[in-house]
């Protein structure tokens, strides 16, 4: 079964989104078809419009066993899933979240054409114009990469889509209503190589409600002498999880039950060890917030680990539109930004625990990729 795990990244291998409280579809395609559509079909692993796998998508994912939704070299010049009658009483603002991608072409050139696009749509009670939320266009007349065009205007504005896995986030007006229709349309993508890649879809209400776990102690790296026998690892959770789990050094099989309104929780320990501590938050089986507090006993041998050790962003969410970053070595970083639909706003150089002004930016969540010597973390940055 595909990892549940849709925290947002964006253009990054590791990573990690955050949904709300309220979930008003969420389908990874890995069951029954949630949509109604018109007509799945699979002809071949180069021909198909329906369920796929990564091995006829050659998309890259970082794990196996995992099934799309898929359109390739499609039969009809217009094709499209739809999600119907879904319940949106009481909801005001919503967000749409998807995993998208396109498997290269063998000589290694971008087949889409001029005609070719993907369209994400929505209609209020089952009346009115399809409202365009969302489009997927050629960045170029022939033979070119699929591209995002957040203004749907036809022309790409936002990433170029790869065979990696692009998690992209869109913002639904405010709307009132009480039942949403959501379609995905198809045109073009008739000829050899021309495709596109759903590893999710995923609409969201009350966005700035997802739960926000916060490790309060231990600190980062901190190191207990020899004869330690436990270790109270303290947290607070800000929002409403359904429940939390929490790992250690990596035993996901055996998780230990968490409060969903924080806690302490004790960890056996003994002597010459290094421990990684992991705090996972679920909404409705997905995890939204994951972090994790390193500490040691004694002398051990090893720390394995390649993210920057102790490395703490805060105050997240920002105030006063300024944060400040450190870490246990509190060497200089080197910090990209990016937003939620994978553009890169900024490149900065960061001194350990020194004001890190953001008033330019506005209000959303971004994902920060920090550099300190060889080694790298993402963080999530919320700006409210």
């Amino acid at each position: 079964m595909k990892n549940k795990y849709l925290i947002l990244v964006v253009l990054l291998s590791f990573s990690a989104i955050a949904f709300s409280q309220k979930v008003i579809l969420i389908d990874d395609f890995d069951t029954a078809p949630k949509y109604s559509s018109t007509g799945d079909y699979f002809l071949s692993s180069n021909q198909y419009f329906g369920s796929t796998n990564d091995t006829d998508a050659d998309v890259e994912l970082g794990y196996t066993d995992v099934t799309f939704f898929g359109a390739r070299q499609i039969t009809t010049s217009t094709a499209s899933i739809t999600y119907n009658n879904l319940d949106i009483t009481g909801y005001s603002s919503m967000h749409m979240v998807i995993g998208v991608a396109e498997d290269d072409a063998a000589d290694g050139l971008e087949d889409w054409d001029s005609d070719d696009s993907v369209y994400f749509e929505y209609q209020i009670d089952n009346s009115g114009p399809w409202i365009k939320l969302l489009s997927i266009v050629s960045s170029g007349s022939l033979d070119s990469a699929p591209q995002i065009d957040t203004d749907s205007d036809g022309t790409g504005d936002g990433i170029i889509l790869t065979a990696d896995i692009a998690e992209v986030e869109v913002a639904i007006p405010s709307i009132s209503g009480t039942e949403l229709d959501f379609r995905i349309v198809f045109n073009g993508l008739s000829e050899a190589e021309e495709d596109i890649v759903l590893e999710f879809v995923a609409l969201v209400s009350e966005f700035n409600l997802f739960p926000i776990i916060d490790i309060t102690s231990p600190s980062q790296g901190q190191n207990f002498a020899n004869g330690t026998s436990s270790v109270d690892v303290s947290y607070t959770v800000a929002g409403n999880a359904d429940s939390v789990e929490i790992i250690i050094n990596e035993d996901f099989n055996n998780p230990i039950a968490g409060n969903v309104n924080g806690g302490t929780v004790s960890i056996p320990t003994t002597d010459n060890q290094s421990y990684e501590i992991i705090i996972e938050a679920y909404v409705e089986g997905y995890i939204v917030d994951d972090p994790d507090v390193y500490f040691t006993t004694g002398n051990p041998l090893t720390v394995s680990k390649d993210e920057i050790i102790g490395l703490s962003v805060y105050p997240n969410p920002v105030k006063n539109n300024s944060f400040f970053i450190t870490s246990a070595n509190k060497a200089t970083k080197s910090v990209e930004v990016f937003d939620f639909i994978g553009k890169k706003i900024q490149d900065m150089i960061v001194l350990d625990n020194r004001l890190v002004d953001v008033s330019h930016l506005n209000s959303g969540i971004y994902i920060l990729k920090i550099k300190e010597s060889n080694k790298l973390s993402i963080k999530k940055l919320i700006i409210k």
